[in-house]
């Protein structure tokens, strides 16, 4: 198992035991008073774990942890002792599932829908922006080391361990603690801004820019597809790490989803009023009655595998319309930025700031 003595350590320190002592051998933890232990117990930490037999004491150890506090589940405690890892998991608890077992098809559905939430929370914490960042890379580089664990007694229970060490990529390098830090912030604004029934949020410039921090479409929307395409109510969210463990706790949502899609909307209008577009693509579309004259050509791009569904439209003039023929042909990248409206089959670029043909290296 390779256990490893620093994580071992952070794990106990983090839960309100204190180091007592430092031996030769061993390294002394006293417990926190909150699990009633004796006062005299103290537990000893070997301080060489390439010692013969270090991991079969540490697994000794977690077996009488778990017999003890059932609580503490053993397979999380060899991950967070054993690699630099944490684990996230969602309870459905809605009446159904008190038995622990789920519909197939709402298993499929929230198991995809909670997909797209690690892949948004991904896209959200390296880009920063509040709509339409675009680091498909990054977000499957995370989704690719996280490992789906068997489920718990109790409700329904669906367990990943997630990567909580640096990931490296071709493009950008992924700091994956901040980004479950980030996903628990944000759900924690959902249950507190989004699902408190006497909130009627007002958007403007202010209150974008003072929500930040929490503000991404992609990921909020993802966020309410696990209770809107499962028709679950009842979610609890927690994340264990060796450092902490953080629990949120959603009830009663299916009340809540006309009021989460109205949210939804008026931040998407909002955020194409308020924020500058960008995308790079392929063009897909070009039309014009007449290129050598008119200055109302049409292009359509496809972003589709930088992760963004609709195709955008856009106008240019002569210029820039005769070098997008060109960019067509070559088959070469487009950059564009601008004011822009969502609509149901297109994303439309009203307001056109930046055309750029990306060149290849």
């Amino acid at each position: 198992m390779n256990f490893k003595i620093a994580l071992i350590l952070d794990y106990f320190i983090s839960k309100g035991w204190k180091v007592k002592g430092n031996g030769q051998n061993f390294t002394y933890l006293q417990p926190a008073e909150s699990l009633h232990l004796p006062k005299d117990f103290l537990l000893e930490i070997p301080n060489d774990d390439k010692l013969k037999g270090f991991d079969l004491y540490i697994n000794r150890l977690i077996n009488d942890f778990t017999n003890i506090y059932p609580e503490i589940n053993s397979d999380e405690l060899n991950i967070l002792f054993s690699r630099n890892n944490s684990i996230i998991k969602y309870r459905i608890f809605d009446p159904e599932n008190s038995d622990g077992s789920i519909g197939i098809n709402k298993f499929i559905d929230s198991v995809e829908s909670f997909k797209n939430v690690l892949y948004n929370a991904v896209n959200f914490t390296v880009n920063k922006r509040a709509i339409f960042g675009q680091t498909k890379s990054e977000a499957n580089e995370y989704l690719k080391n996280c490992r789906v664990l068997q489920s718990e007694k109790g409700s329904y229970i669906n367990r990943f361990e997630i990567p909580n060490k640096p990931l490296h990529t071709t493009f950008d390098d992924i700091d994956t603690e901040n980004v479950n830090n980030k996903l628990f912030n944000v759900l924690e604004f959902v249950k507190e801004e989004i699902f408190v029934e006497t909130n009627r949020i007002k958007f403007t410039e202010n209150y974008i820019e003072d929500n930040k921090e929490f503000l991404n479409y992609e990921l909020l929307k993802s966020i309410k597809n696990i209770y809107s395409r499962s028709h679950i109510s009842n979610v609890e969210y927690t994340l264990c790490t060796k450092d902490y463990t953080r629990d949120i706790v959603t009830e009663k949502v299916q009340s809540k989803i006309v009021y989460f899609n109205h949210y939804l909307n008026e931040l998407r209008d909002s955020l194409f009023e308020l924020t500058t577009f960008e995308a790079r693509g392929y063009i897909k579309k070009l039309q014009s009655n007449n290129p050598m004259s008119s200055n109302y050509n049409e292009v359509v791009l496809d972003a589709k595998r930088l992760g963004i569904k609709l195709p955008i439209k856009f106008h240019l003039r002569i210029e820039e319309y005769l070098d997008a023929i060109e960019a067509h042909k070559e088959h070469l990248e487009i950059k564009v930025s601008g004011k822009a409206k969502e609509y149901k089959t297109v994303i439309h670029i009203t307001e056109l700031e930046t055309f750029e043909i990306i060149s290849v290296k």
